[in-house]
């Protein structure tokens, strides 16, 4: 026997030997089933930012809080997650959160959430939240989102004038503007966010996928009836 191979063979064995021990180390584990985690193994849909078409990463997310209830076992869970002001988010603001608001809010088989994010230091999204809250007092919720995401700038007076274009009682809109009436709420739906680990915007949950960036719609129909026909 030529040694000098055996001893090759010997080595090699040892090598594979030691990999595999470092693989099923604890850390090392860790990090590569947290890596899979993050890409995910399902299909991967298309997102549209800037007219440019990329893919979009899925990745499935562990539940939060409690399960839900029997009554609640068929129902879909479509969450979204945008603000006013980027260019991403006024795109799906205006072309396909409409589409989804009319499909989804009178099918009782698709709880359908909207949480308006605002950035934390940014002021005219801040304003821009508390006028979308303001609004629903009157029924215009989603009349005064629209409309805000057309805006160029957005400002106090900006979400102010928009209250004015819709008709709103003036003084008491403005009243509601100017306080803190709804901070909580907003700040209620940032620590959902947050907890959610939503670092862009928009972002849709369809119960356990993730849904990055302003997206066709028919993307969007197709992972919600995916789990409705299961």
């Amino acid at each position: 026997m030529d040694y000098n191979k055996k001893s090759c063979h010997q080595k090699a064995k040892l090598l594979l030997y030691n990999a595999m021990k470092t693989l099923y180390s604890s850390t090392f584990l860790t990090a590569v089933l947290a890596f899979l985690m993050l890409l995910g193994k399902t299909q991967t849909p298309v997102i549209v930012v800037q007219d440019a078409i990329m893919p979009a990463f899925q990745t499935i997310i562990e539940p939060i809080g409690p399960g839900l209830s029997p009554a609640e076992q068929g129902v879909v869970k479509l969450e979204i997650f945008n603000t006013f002001g980027c260019q991403s988010c006024d795109l799906f603001g205006q072309g396909i959160l409409p589409q989804l608001v009319e499909k989804y809010t009178e099918n009782e088989l698709v709880d359908l959430r909207l949480y308006i994010i605002p950035d934390r230091e940014n002021e005219g999204e801040l304003y821009a939240a508390r006028g979308a809250h303001c609004a629903s007092k009157y029924d215009r919720f989603w009349d005064i989102a629209y409309k805000m995401h057309e805006a160029e700038v957005l400002s106090k007076r900006e979400v102010d004038l928009i209250g004015q274009e819709l008709q709103l009682p003036v003084v008491e809109y403005r009243a509601c503007l100017g306080s803190e009436e709804f901070d909580e709420q907003i700040g209620k739906d940032i620590s959902h966010s947050e907890t959610r680990n939503i670092d862009q915007k928009p972002t849709i949950l369809v119960n356990d996928t993730i849904i990055l960036g302003s997206q066709p719609v028919e993307n969007i129909d197709r992972i919600i009836n995916k789990y409705l026909n299961n």
